[in-house]
């Protein structure tokens, strides 16, 4: 016998995840060098002379191990139509509860009703997020998806629930997404760490919480776990069933589970067992018998299955289903608050739904669940498969309609509760009615699923094939687009939106999207393969207006890229430009280094058309350098900028172009310092400058830094530095720090854009990016996802029309 300290029970409800059985296998591989019982791993089945009895009942299957002398029972429920069921009886015996979550695409409507139903029953659970390294995934957020639905029973203990992270290995758990990637040990940590074994109930009037309440003829008998008070041999008492006919039994057998089936005399708190007893003379029996066609559908088991001390109570006669119905209906109307009053609508409209079968009767009591609270959206879900006809599918989707119509007064209901709603009238009126007046409420109803919910990709995909069925090609884009943006691997939606502009007759749309398709790896048909490569040409296409700072900012700056701290390092551009000189000295470069712009060279007319774009009246003179790898990111300027002799020589124009428009454009006076200096001294300037108009502010400076400090006094001084400080004071937030990494990532990020604008050519920039790390600390792959999502922007389109050089 092992302690109750010793045990955990714990329910693994992974509803999102298609091999369950990859997570057992983890834990059971760690277990199973410190078991002390080989059979351990087997899995939980009744003794041989009661296999009937077990292929009769769908009970969670379980295995159990040990782990630090800790024995761990591991149930998991069936997939089959009862699953709701089975989750309230699993967890009506479990400690804990470990609840997998797809990091990818959100927790399912099975998901977050298994973590509701864990609150409900006091299980804090353990939520894993897997996988945590897929290309898409964002557990932060799913995370804060699934509190959604429950913030009700967390309260103020949400931040509480203990997190792990899995990756689509299955070789390990995590405490952070991004942690070392180890074993099971921080999972069953975990479980020990929340979860206290379940302590002796205070009334012995209950004594065996039961998993089931099956039988065959004779004997009677339940699987589920003890607690309270010790059960033994010869016990007398009743048995009640979910329908409430209590049937007196004596307790003739006790198996105790421990990884084996195990027949003993006593059972103890926190044990899992099987209790075989036998009728009591003038008792009912305590099996049920089968139903035949013309007999009402049998209850359910439930939560409720007890064992407890006989009493005068033990015949009370037993209620049809159609009376008990009947009977939820009118405590409803009599009951003195709304929660009792709901608790019976809800259950009259499971007895429908599950026992009499009756949409008509379902659907009655449902739309005044819908009406009192739209957010008890479980019994509308099972009332939608009783729905066949015509008429009753209008009823239905009225009563989604009269529950929605309450979404502005009611702004205390969560937003993923209003998406469930939306999406399910939208699918009626899409699937069920089809007339062109649902199809467009259809429609509208779906979109305003995916406002509620924009990361659910189901919603999307969804709302995708109600706007194509209707031609509403504008919400095709959009969805095509968003879909890709959630799911990576998606490239078919890149090719479809290529088909979409080329259907509108826009064919500028067209190749950018079809472009971006192919450098991705996307496959496309011969049609449009044709169309593309029709406009695949190694030449510079020349803007025809000029790349000003007002469409600069409109379509080109990312976020991020703070225009006060722009404002900030263009008023310390003299400084700056003073410090290059140094550059001068190092490499001893002559005017016969320099190149002639003069020359009739493809790398000169570039060079001078970018520039002019850019807005530059004249131009820094490039330089020949032969140890720089291309153009460097140390320019010299007024000098010149490095550049290597392949770069002279090389053939492909866009090439050439994305190299000079993104030096030239970290040329320009805010972003100068980037070019030249490392990241450190964008800091130490920084620093420098805050001190300069705040001198209170405390620095230690070397000898370079007090020269820098010298020269900044004597050039900014009056009305300059008046400015400079109210940049810095805009720059600043409310911590009274300043995040210059974030915004130089933004300046690389503009780079790359201002680069890629002028080539055309995702797999250009790749070969850039892959030989250039540049200044921040974001990987090229990172970087290449920036440049990707750039180019399905309607910022990169209107920024070609505007130019000029779209192929319309």
């Amino acid at each position: 016998m092992t302690s109750v300290d010793d045990l955990r029970h714990v329910a693994l409800l992974a509803p999102d995840t298609p091999d369950t059985s990859a997570p057992l296998q983890s834990m059971i591989e760690q277990a199973s060098s410190s078991l002390a019982h080989p059979s351990l791993t087997s899995p939980l089945s009744p003794p041989e002379a009661y296999a009937e009895i077990w292929e009769t009942t769908l009970l969670a299957a379980s295995t159990s191990l040990a782990w630090n002398e800790t024995f761990f029972h591991v149930m998991e429920p069936p997939g089959h139509d009862d699953f709701r069921a089975e989750v309230d009886r699993m967890l009506t015996m479990a400690d804990v509860v470990l609840l997998w979550v797809d990091a990818v695409d959100g927790p399912r409507p099975e998901a977050t009703y298994a973590s509701s139903a864990a609150f409900a029953h006091q299980c804090r659970p353990i939520v894993v997020l897997q996988p945590c390294d897929a290309l898409g995934a964002h557990p932060d957020e799913i995370l804060d998806d699934l509190f959604v639905f429950t913030d009700t029973a967390l309260g103020d203990d949400r931040l509480d629930v203990t997190t792990l992270y899995m990756s689509s290995e299955w070789d390990g758990a995590m405490r952070e997404p991004d942690g070392h990637q180890g074993d099971m040990t921080p999972m069953f940590e975990a479980i020990l760490e929340g979860g206290e074994p379940m302590t002796a109930l205070e009334s012995a009037s209950c004594l065996v919480q039961l998993a089931t309440l099956e039988g065959v003829e004779e004997p009677s008998a339940a699987i589920g776990r003890l607690f309270g008070r010790p059960l033994e041999l010869g016990t007398s008492g009743f048995v009640m069933p979910p329908d409430g006919e209590r049937t007196n039994v004596s307790v003739r057998r006790l198996y105790r589970y421990d990884g084996e089936w195990h027949e003993c005399e006593r059972l103890d708190e926190g044990e899992l067992g099987m209790v075989v007893g036998e009728d009591v003379p003038g008792g009912a029996r305590a099996s049920t018998p089968q139903p035949d066609a013309s007999s009402e559908p049998r209850a359910p088991s439930t939560p409720e299955s007890q064992i407890a001390p006989s009493s005068s109570e033990a015949n009370r006669p037993a209620e049809t289903m159609d009376e008990r119905y009947r009977r939820h209906l009118e405590l409803a109307e009599r009951a003195e608050n709304l929660e009792t009053q709901l608790a019976h609508y809800v259950d009259a409209t499971q007895i429908a739904c599950e026992q009499l079968a009756s949409a008509e009767r379902a659907i009655r009591s449902v739309t005044r669940v819908l009406a009192l609270d739209p957010t008890r959206v479980e019994p509308v879900q099972s009332v939608v498969p009783l729905v066949d006809s015509s008429e009753d599918w209008q009823r239905l989707a009225d009563a989604y309609r009269r529950s929605l119509d309450q979404y502005d007064n009611r702004p205390e209901v969560e937003d993923d509760v209003w998406a469930m709603l939306w999406h399910d009238l939208g699918h009626i009126c899409h699937h069920h009615l089809e007339d062109d007046e649902s199809l467009r409420r259809a429609l509208r109803a779906h979109r305003s699923a995916v406002e509620l919910a924009p990361r659910r990709l189901a919603y999307r995909e969804t709302l995708l094939e109600v706007a194509a069925s209707v031609d509403a090609l504008e919400t095709v884009e959009d969805q095509l687009l968003a879909i890709y943006r959630l799911d990576r691997d998606r490239l078919d939606c890149l090719e479809r939106l290529g088909d979409l502009h080329l259907h509108r007759n826009e064919p500028d749309a067209a190749l950018c999207r079809l472009r971006t398709c192919g450098a991705l790896g996307g496959s496309l048909d011969d049609r449009t393969r044709s169309f593309v490569e029709s406009f695949e040409t190694g030449m510079y296409n020349s803007p025809e207006q000029p790349l000003d700072l007002e469409r600069q900012r409109a379509h080109l700056h990312p976020p991020a890229l703070d225009p006060h701290l722009n404002e900030v390092f263009r008023i310390l551009f003299p400084i700056l430009h003073n410090w290059t000189s140094e550059f001068h000295a190092a490499y001893g470069l002559e005017r016969s280094d320099a190149i002639d712009l003069d020359t009739p060279l493809v790398f000169s007319t570039i060079y001078r058309d970018v520039a002019t774009t850019l807005g530059w009246e004249t131009p820094p003179e490039p330089w020949r350098y032969s140890d720089v790898d291309g153009i460097a990111q140390a320019p010299l300027e007024p000098l010149g900028v490095f550049v290597e002799h392949d770069l002279l020589e090389h053939h492909d124009e866009r090439a050439i172009a994305f190299a000079i428009a993104r030096v030239l454009f970290l040329l320009q006076p805010p972003y100068y310092l980037i070019g030249v200096r490392d990241f450190q001294d964008l800091e130490a300037f920084f620093v420098l400058a805050l001190q300069l108009v705040y001198p209170e502010v405390e620095l230690e400076r070397d000898a370079t830094m007090e020269d820098a400090f010298e020269a900044m006094a004597r050039t900014i001084t009056g009305e300059k530095r008046a400015r400079l400080r109210d940049a810095i004071d805009a720059a600043v937030d409310e911590s009274g720090e300043v995040d210059l990494g974030r915004w130089a990532g933004a300046v690389e990020a503009a780079a790359d854009r201002v680069g890629f604008l002028f080539a055309g050519d995702l797999q250009v920039a790749r070969d850039y990016l892959e030989r250039h790390q540049g200044f921040s600390a974001r990987s090229p792959a990172v970087r290449m996802r920036g440049l990707v999502d750039y180019s399905l922007s309607e910022d990169y389109l209107t920024l070609r029309r505007a130019l000029g050089i779209d192929v319309s």
